[in-house]
């Protein structure tokens, strides 16, 4: 059992370059986008301090076969839902995440709206008919 509850932790540590670039990029963001562009980042660190804590708290509460988190299985319950990523009311991990997913968009995607390869086609060629509708009007 104590096995199982391993795994979310060895996943974590397998994926910490991941981590170390992705966080990286919270200072370029804010340097780029002003200290707003870094308040997704504060919640995708939040939201991963209280799952490893919880992973933690969960594997760490296992010897043997007894389980030491207490006799209380909602709150056993709560923890294997965060580390899980089972459904649960009291769910905090996945509100902040949601909140930085959406605060990232609204950063991220006016400029890729605003600076993509289709866009900067679309203006040369919206740029193309205009002088195209210059010479055809002075010539008439």
């Amino acid at each position: 059992m104590r096995d199982t509850h391993y795994v979310p932790i060895a996943r974590w540590k397998s994926q910490s370059n991941f981590w170390k670039d992705f966080f990286s990029y919270k200072f370029r963001m804010r340097a780029l986008f002003g200290p707003n562009a870094s308040r997704p980042f504060e919640k995708v660190d939040e939201a991963l301090r209280s799952f490893t804590a919880l992973a933690y708290t969960r594997y760490e509460s296992i010897r043997g076969e007894r389980v030491e988190l207490g006799d209380d299985p909602a709150f056993r319950k709560e923890i294997d839902a965060a580390v899980w990523g089972l459904p649960s009311a009291q769910d905090k991990i996945g509100p902040l995440l949601h909140a930085a997913i959406r605060e990232m968009e609204d950063i991220c995607i006016p400029i890729v709206q605003n600076d993509s390869p289709f866009s900067a086609l679309l203006r040369r060629w919206n740029q193309r008919q205009e002088k195209i509708m210059r010479r055809f009007v002075r010539k008439s």
